[in-house]
């Protein structure tokens, strides 16, 4: 029986993540920030499951004293994690920042799993053939490098509203903010981390760290935000997004596949294909700078 950990799963994506692998028995421990929300969602899963190994643990991931905390909890009250799922995500049209002073996006989509999984990191080494899933999407191939001739397939209005480019010096978008573009830079930072991670932190270890794009998903993603964006996105899932229980295919996949036990550094698509990613994600040093900003910004904390 594996232990899975989940965050951001008290809704979405992650939610039926949770569900589809508490239906294999494993034990499963979601993360959320609302109590009374984690403990109703775990008693769902129990009955919808018939599955009594859920658990939950209490985190407002977007500040990283408490996901540093988060860290030292597990590690203290958990004998091993077998599967780190970093799913919490979000979009904030507005830009606002958190009471540590990030941007909420980055703090939220980047930072918090990039300090989740360092935290984590010998914890999870310790214990033979564990996985990092980091949830990113393919909103990540919108942000371009001009001097690139790239060709993707992204529709007119992703091109429209989240295309932009990729400002290694301005990672929480002090300087020009928009919503959409900060979400598809936080989304490529995701990818960046996971090639990082793999390559230069987890070899001559057996722990494997993989990206994915769940798809666009019919979930609440975007209904935080209120005006034309909230009725954009509605409108949108409602045309053409896939079902929960399809956005989490890769996320369930990348957990459980057997075939996956020695794979790591690779990006999933939302059939559960191995795809390749955008060129700039490989650029390694992006990789670089991004994880040294990274560091220096958590070391505080």
């Amino acid at each position: 029986m594996k232990t899975v950990l989940i965050t951001g799963a008290t809704d979405g994506i992650g939610r039926q993540t949770a569900i589809n692998i508490a239906e294999y028995k494993h034990n499963v421990i979601i993360v959320g920030r609302n109590e009374k929300k984690c403990r109703t969602v775990c008693n769902e899963i129990m009955q919808k499951t018939t599955n009594d190994n859920i658990e939950y643990m209490v985190c407002d991931l977007s500040l990283i004293s408490e996901v540093k905390k988060l860290g030292s909890n597990i590690k203290n009250n958990l004998s091993k994690i077998d599967v780190l799922i970093n799913n919490v995500g979000a979009l904030f049209v507005d830009r606002s920042e958190t009471l540590e002073g990030f941007e909420k996006t980055f703090a939220l989509n980047h930072l918090s799993p990039f300090t989740l999984t360092l935290e984590l990191l010998d914890f999870l080494n310790d214990n033979n053939n564990s996985r990092i899933i980091n949830v990113s999407s393919a909103a990540h191939f919108n942000v371009i490098d001009k001097s690139i001739n790239e060709k993707n397939n992204r529709t007119f209005f992703e091109k429209l509203f989240f295309q932009t480019e990729f400002d290694i010096n301005d990672i929480q978008a002090k300087n020009h903010y928009k919503g959409t573009h900060q979400y598809s830079c936080s989304k490529l930072m995701n990818v960046l981390f996971t090639y990082k991670l793999s390559t230069d932190y987890l070899k001559g270890t057996s722990t494997t760290a993989n990206c994915l794009h769940p798809g666009f998903v019919a979930s609440k993603f975007g209904h935080n935000n209120s005006g034309f964006f909230k009725n954009f996105i509605k409108f949108g899932q409602r045309v053409q997004a896939v079902s929960l229980i399809e956005g989490a295919r890769a996320s369930t996949f990348t957990t459980l596949s057997e075939d996956l036990g020695k794979v790591s550094g690779k990006y999933f698509d939302e059939d559960c294909s191995q795809i390749e990613s955008s060129r700039l994600s490989y650029n390694k040093d992006l990789q670089d700078q991004l994880w040294e900003q990274s560091n220096l910004l958590i070391a505080k904390f």
